[in-house]
This record gives structure tokens, C-alpha cells and sequence, in this order.
């Protein structure tokens, strides 16, 4: 059975790309912001893993990343944030905001998919 990745990415081409990377291990949940994501989540579903972009309009990745760890019910759902912004500072608050792990934008698709494996080994 396959695992539930939620992709929340503004990018309609980035969103395609993750699909084909790991489209034998997940069944894709896909919003383009974190509100509609917030609004699935609040509904009672529960991915596996959870994939952000940090900047989206209307809510950032951080905020949305914030919003998940600080619920009881969803802090344990691994997060894995995305950005072509490739900083330092950017990863360190991320990661002390409770993600699992930072990717930077383009990624390798073998790397890209042995990192989601390694967060989902860890829960």
C-alpha cells in the first residue's frame, strides 16, 4: 500500500516533477498553498509525509510548518521543507522550527527520493 505524501507547492511544475521522482512509493495529495492544505488536514486526513515550498503567497511554508507542530495531533508527521533559496539562515529556521529536513530546488531525483525514505524511517 502506498504511503500519503501531501505536496503543498505553488508550482504546478515542481508538483509534476515530485510525482514522477516517487510516484512508486506515495499517493499524491496536492494543494498550491498551505490554507487549502490547513483545510484538508482539519478535515481529519493524515498524510505520511508532508512536502512544502517555503514561499507561497497567502501563507509562507514556515507559517504552515509552525501551524502543523504546534497540533498536538499532526507534530508527528514528518515535514520536509523546499526552497530554491539555498541559505543557511533559511535552513537553520526551518529545521528549529521542527522540520525534518530542508531540500534545496533543483534536486536529484535518486537523492530527492532517499531523503523522503530516510524521513519516513525515523517516525
Amino acid at each position: 500500500m502506498l504511503k500519503k505524501l501531501l505536496i503543498v507547492e505553488d508550482s504546478y511544475v515542481i508538483t509534476k516533477i515530485i510525482q514522477v521522482y516517487v510516484s512508486d512509493l506515495f499517493e499524491f495529495i496536492c494543494f498550491n498553498n498551505p490554507r487549502q492544505a490547513i483545510s484538508w488536514l482539519e478535515e481529519g486526513n493524515r498524510p505520511h509525509l508532508i512536502l512544502s515550498d517555503v514561499y507561497m503567497p497567502k501563507m509562507t511554508g514556515i507559517e504552515f510548518l509552525t501551524y502543523v507542530k504546534e497540533r498536538a495531533e499532526l507534530k508527528s508527521i514528518p515535514f520536509i521543507m523546499l526552497s530554491n533559496d539555498n541559505s543557511t539562515s533559511l535552513k537553520i529556521a526551518t529545521l528549529q522550527k521542527g522540520a525534518r529536513d530542508f531540500i534545496t530546488k533543483p534536486f536529484e531525483p535518486i537523492v530527492f527520493k532517499a531523503r523522503l525514505l530516510k524521513a519516513l524511517q525515523i517516525n
